[in-house]
């Protein structure tokens, strides 16, 4: 029997948030609840005397989630909490949903499943919100099919709107973010990352705040406008207080100074005339961002965590290249999260877990994360699918300007080592015998990763190779 087996439920979420920053009540938190608590947090934070307070008991773990949701509805009222309060947004955003076609038009044909009491209802009661709601705003009294598609893919450009659930886009601001109590803070991912941000750089972390806020309530964004135009805008007052979470233990020391220096990074691109974007981009970069920090925190973890050591590194793989090395790169990528899932199941591990059952492990609940926002393949993993790491092309323009600063230029030795000592990852190419990972992942592997993770990062201009064939990563900076 496992040390862990022992703990009570409330002892393991205080002990998985220690070992990793993150609660795993269930293992369906994606990026898109990442994004949601965010925006919420954020949202919340404008003017409010901000804290930190360590996870040090079972009693402050439970305190602090009760605080937080009795503090918004004080704040923003008990219609937030209520899916109708996102219907309009919701309606616009969804063309079709996994019955068929879902239309705002008379007469357009919304498919409804028959024998699904449950789910017929959402669809019909979306339906009618929605075209109440354009039925005050157009003369016609309806959108056409091909405004609600154009409307869709501004508002729901990351694609992750359902009808109904604790979906939330990452892409608009505050007025598209419902609340799920179960996902949006529950996990602590949210409230995690703005502690330990918070705990690193205390007046820098307000500005870094500030820096959010002024992008998200940014007036003369497109997408604000638009959103203002269609009234599915409701910026929301912030509160006086509030209390960030920081997990207890010398670890998260440094991780705190990893993790702010990397949210800086990013957002200085998003600030500067190469990476100026709108708040959408600048949401879902910090979304990936932190997604990929918290699954590679569970993956990649040690008992002794610095340094750690490099046997524990998931090799990255390229995506959308087509050669019998990339194909050999992704067997040995796939490999190595195998075996950090094996070492986290290991009874000596001294791994917390919330139940014998495997999708409610911290493992699962990682690589759903990871792969919900784009850093493992594949997205789905039914049918018993082995994840790897292999970035989608905005992934990786986040990975590398999390790790450079504008103006910044890297060989990429330091550029790997700031990769392995952030996230967890091998890119390749540098220290192949110290990455190895017998009998699967040899220093061939690790070389031949380096080539393509280097090539694609050329292509995407992300890094440029000198004459003397020397490959420099600025980010795209120049």
């Amino acid at each position: 029997m496992s040390p862990s087996s022992t703990l009570t439920e409330a002892e393991r979420y205080l002990r998985q948030l220690e070992l990793w920053g993150l609660r795993v009540p269930n293992t369906r938190a994606s990026a898109a609840h990442l994004a949601q608590g965010l925006v919420t947090l954020l949202a919340a934070s404008r003017g409010a005397e901000l804290s930190t307070v360590t996870l040090d008991t079972t009693e402050v773990v439970e305190t602090l989630r009760g605080e937080w949701t009795k503090q918004l509805r004080a704040a923003w009222g008990d219609a937030v909490f209520q899916v109708e309060a996102t219907a309009p947004v919701r309606a616009t955003a969804v063309t079709r949903t996994k019955y068929g076609t879902f239309s705002l038009t008379p007469g357009g044909g919304s498919v409804v499943p028959l024998g699904k009491a449950r789910e017929a209802s959402a669809i019909e009661a979306l339906e009618e919100r929605g075209r109440e709601h354009y039925a005050q705003l157009t003369k016609r009294g309806h959108l056409t099919r091909a405004e609600h598609e154009a409307l869709a893919g501004v508002i729901a450009a990351d694609r992750r709107l359902l009808v109904s659930g604790g979906d939330t886009p990452t892409t608009p601001g505050p007025a598209l973010v419902g609340y799920d109590s179960n996902y949006t803070l529950a996990t602590f991912q949210a409230p995690t990352a703005l502690g330990l941000l918070l705990a690193a750089e205390p007046r820098r972390h307000r500005e870094l705040v500030q820096r959010l806020g002024t992008v998200l309530a940014d007036a003369g964004d497109p997408h604000t406008r638009l959103l203002a135009h269609l009234r599915l805008d409701a910026p929301r007052p912030g509160l006086s207080s509030l209390r960030l979470p920081v997990p207890r233990g010398a670890r998260w020391s440094g991780e705190a100074e990893r993790l702010y220096d990397a949210v800086d990074r990013l957002l200085g691109w998003s600030e500067t005339g190469a990476g100026t974007c709108p708040k959408a981009e600048v949401l879902m970069g910090l979304t990936d961002l932190l997604a990929l920090y918290f699954s590679t925190r569970v993956l990649t973890w040690a008992a002794v965590p610095d340094p750690r050591p490099a046997s524990t590194a998931l090799l990255v793989a390229p995506r959308g290249v087509v050669s019998s090395d990339a194909r050999s790169v992704t067997e040995a990528a796939r490999f190595t999260v195998a075996r950090a899932i094996a070492r986290l199941r290991s009874p000596r591990s001294d791994t917390p877990r919330l139940s014998e059952k495997s999708n409610h492990q911290p493992r699962a609940a990682a690589l759903s994360l990871g792969a919900s926002a784009g850093w493992f393949l594949p997205r789905d993993a039914r049918g018993g699918a082995r994840r790897y790491v292999s970035p989608g092309d905005s992934q990786l323009r986040v990975l590398v300007q999390s790790l450079v600063s504008p103006g910044e230029e890297l060989s990429w030795s330091e550029f790997h080592d700031r990769a392995w000592k952030t996230y967890g990852l091998c890119l390749g190419g540098e220290r192949r015998s110290d990455f190895t990972q017998p009998p699967h992942v040899d220093s061939r592997h690790v070389d031949l990763a380096g080539r393509l993770n280097q090539e694609r990062m050329l292509m995407h201009g992300l890094a440029r190779r000198e004459a003397d064939n020397v490959v420099i990563v600025d980010g795209g900076g120049r």
